[in-house]
C-alpha cells in the first residue's frame, strides 16, 4: 500500500469523525456547524487523494474525476475557515464572508466545467505511484488566482486576524488562541506542501498527514481541553494518531505482504476492535508520566500563588488607604479653608454666598465617595429576578442619550435576537453598564462611536470558556488604555482621569463576579475599547 493512500485514509477518518462529532454534540450552535465544513471539506479532498492514489496509471480519466472532488473540498475549506474565524473573534463582516462564498461557488462551477479544463487542466502521473495536478502542463490562470488568493492572502488575513487577537487578549481567551494558532500553522504548512508538486517541485506529499491532524488537534485541544496544559492536549492528539495509523495501515500491509483479502479482513477486524483499547491505555500511561512530573511544579506554583494573594491583599490595602486619604484630603482642606476664615469673613455676603456653595458640595463629594466605597466593600445581597438583557441596555442607554449628543458621540446597537431571559440584579447591571459606558464617554472628549452587541453562546465557538451564556460586548473608538495601565484597571482607587475616584470600574467587576459572570477587556491606544461581559443563562 503506499505510503500517501495511508495517509489519505487517516486525513478522511479523522475529518469526517471529527464533523460527525461536533454534529451530534453541538448542533445546534453555528459556529459547530461552520468548524465541521471545515472538517468535511479536509475530509473530501483525503478521500479524493486515497481513491486517486490507488488508481493505475492507465485510469486517468477516473482519476481526473476524484481530483474534481476533491478539490470540490479544497475550494470550501478556506471559504468555511474564514467564516469561523470571522464568528469566533466576533468580528462584523457579513458581506466579507459573502463574497468568499460567491467566489468560492464561481470556482466551483470552473472546477467542474468541460472536465476542469479552465481549471485543473491536466494531470501527471508523478512518482511513478498517482497521478497529481499539473499547474506548469496548461499555466490556468484561474487555477493561479484561486491559489494565491485563496490559499495565500486569505489564509493569510485569517493568521493575521487569529494573531491580532492574540496580542490583545489575556487570560484563558488567550490561551484558547494559543492553542488555536498552534492548529492553524500545522494546517497551513499541511496545505502549502500539498501544493508544490502541482508548481513542479516535487516533494511526496506527506504533509497530508498534517491536514488530517489540525482541525482535530483545534477540537480536541480547544473545545474539549481548552483549560489544560497543552502538553497533554498535545500527547493524547499525538497517541490517537500514532495508534489509528498502525490500526489502519498494518492490515493493508499484511494483506500487500500475503496477497490474501481474508488475511487482511481478520487483520483489520482485530485491530479494529483493540484500537480503542490501545489508545486509552497509552492514554493512561503518557498522562501519568506527565502529572507525576508536574505534581511537584503544581505544590510549588500554589504556594507561590498563595504569597502572592497576600502581597495583593496587602498591597491591595495600601492603595485603597492611600486612595481614600487623596480624594477626602481635597474636599475637607476647602472645608477646612473656609472655617479658618468663618469668624474674620462672616460679615461678607460674599464670603457666606460662596461659603454655601463650597462646603455642602464638598461634603456631597466625601459622601459620595463614601458611598461608593461602601458598594465596592460591602455589596447589597443580589435581589436576583428573570430579566431581559437588552431591555436592561436599553434602559441604561436611555439615561445618557442626551450626554452622548452633547459630546458628538455616535451609538450602534447590534442585539441578538431571541435572547432567553437570565437571573440577575437588573439595578446592579444597568449600574455595571452605566459604569462602562460612561467610561467609553470620557474616552472619546471630542467625539467617536460606541457599539453595544449581544450574543446568545450556547456551546463552543467564539467563547468557548463560558458555554451557556449571555455575551455582551461595549465598544468605543476612544483614546484606549495603555498597555501598563492594563493590570489595573479594576483595581480600587486607580483612575488616570483629572476628577475620577477610581472605583467604577472595581465596583462593575465585582457586580459581574458576583453575577458568576465574567469581564474582559481589549484596548489598542489610540483605536479603542472593547469590553466582553458574560452572563451565565442560570445564575
Amino acid at each position: 500500500m503506499k505510503l500517501f493512500t495511508l495517509f489519505s485514509i487517516i486525513t478522511t477518518v479523522s475529518n469526517f469523525g471529527i464533523a460527525i462529532f461536533l454534529l451530534l454534540k453541538w448542533k445546534k450552535n453555528p459556529s459547530a456547524r461552520i468548524f465541521s465544513g471545515v472538517a468535511v471539506s479536509s475530509g473530501l479532498w483525503g478521500l479524493a487523494c486515497s481513491v486517486s492514489s490507488s488508481l493505475p496509471e492507465t485510469s486517468y480519466n477516473l482519476a481526473l474525476l476524484w481530483w474534481q472532488i476533491g478539490y470540490s473540498g479544497v475550494i470550501f475549506v478556506c471559504a468555511f475557515f474564514t467564516h469561523f474565524v470571522i464568528r469566533y473573534l466576533s468580528l462584523q463582516k457579513k458581506w466579507f464572508i459573502r463574497t468568499i462564498y460567491l467566489l468560492s461557488f464561481l470556482f466551483l462551477l470552473l472546477n467542474w466545467y468541460g472536465r476542469s479544463r479552465l481549471f485543473l487542466g491536466k494531470l501527471n502521473f508523478i512518482f511513478e505511484q498517482f497521478y497529481w495536478h499539473d499547474w506548469l502542463n496548461t499555466k490556468s490562470i484561474i487555477y493561479l488566482v484561486f491559489y494565491v488568493g485563496f490559499y495565500m492572502v486569505l489564509l493569510g488575513y485569517n493568521f493575521f486576524l487569529i494573531i491580532k487577537a492574540y496580542n490583545r487578549s489575556t487570560g484563558i481567551r488567550r490561551n484558547q488562541l494559543k492553542y488555536f494558532i498552534l492548529g492553524v500553522t500545522i494546517g497551513w504548512i499541511g496545505a502549502e506542501f500539498e501544493f508544490l508538486p502541482s508548481f513542479g517541485i516535487h516533494l511526496y506529499p506527506y504533509s497530508i498527514l498534517m491536514i488530517g491532524f489540525y482541525p482535530l488537534f483545534i477540537t480536541y485541544a480547544i473545545i474539549k481541553y481548552r483549560l489544560m496544559d497543552i502538553k497533554i492536549a498535545a500527547t493524547r492528539v499525538s497517541i490517537f494518531t500514532i495508534v489509528y495509523t498502525v490500526v489502519l495501515g498494518l492490515p493493508f500491509y499484511i494483506g500487500y505482504q500475503t496477497k490474501s483479502w481474508l488475511t487482511m479482513g481478520i487483520s483489520m477486524f482485530v485491530l479494529a476492535t483493540a484500537g480503542p483499547f490501545l489508545y486509552i491505555y497509552f492514554q493512561r500511561k503518557a498522562e501519568r508520566f506527565l502529572l507525576s512530573r508536574t505534581t511537584l511544579l503544581q505544590e510549588e506554583l500554589q504556594t507561590t500563588q498563595a504569597k502572592l494573594l497576600q502581597a495583593e491583599r496587602l498591597a491591595a490595602a495600601g492603595t485603597m488607604a492611600s486612595g481614600l486619604a487623596h480624594e477626602i484630603k481635597n474636599p475637607l482642606t476647602s472645608i477646612r479653608t473656609f472655617a479658618d476664615y468663618v469668624d474674620k469673613k462672616y460679615a461678607d455676603a460674599e464670603f457666606r454666598k460662596k461659603f454655601k456653595r463650597i462646603v455642602p458640595s464638598e461634603l456631597d463629594r466625601i459622601g459620595s465617595i463614601v458611598k461608593q466605597l461602601l458598594e465596592f466593600s460591602s455589596p447589597k445581597p443580589l435581589e436576583l429576578k428573570p430579566s431581559n438583557v437588552r431591555n436592561l441596555l436599553e434602559e441604561t442607554l436611555e439615561l445618557i442619550e442626551i450626554k452622548l449628543k452633547q459630546q458628538n458621540i455616535s451609538l450602534a446597537k447590534n442585539f441578538c435576537q431571541d435572547i432567553p431571559e437570565v437571573s440577575v440584579d437588573s439595578k446592579q447591571i444597568k449600574q455595571a453598564f452605566l459604569n462602562i459606558i460612561l467610561n467609553a464617554i470620557d474616552a472619546m472628549p471630542d467625539g467617536g462611536e460606541i457599539v453595544v452587541e449581544t450574543t446568545l453562546n450556547t456551546a463552543a465557538g467564539y467563547k468557548l470558556q463560558d458555554t451557556n451564556s449571555i455575551i455582551i460586548m461595549i465598544k468605543d473608538t476612544g483614546k484606549g488604555i495603555k498597555e501598563e495601565d492594563m493590570p489595573h484597571i479594576f483595581d480600587a482607587f486607580y483612575s488616570k482621569k483629572e476628577k475620577g475616584v477610581g472605583l467604577g470600574l472595581a465596583i462593575t467587576y465585582g457586580i459581574i463576579q458576583n453575577h458568576k459572570g465574567t469581564i474582559n477587556v481589549e484596548s489598542t491606544p489610540n483605536h479603542g475599547t472593547t469590553f466582553t461581559i458574560t452572563l451565565p443563562l442560570s445564575t
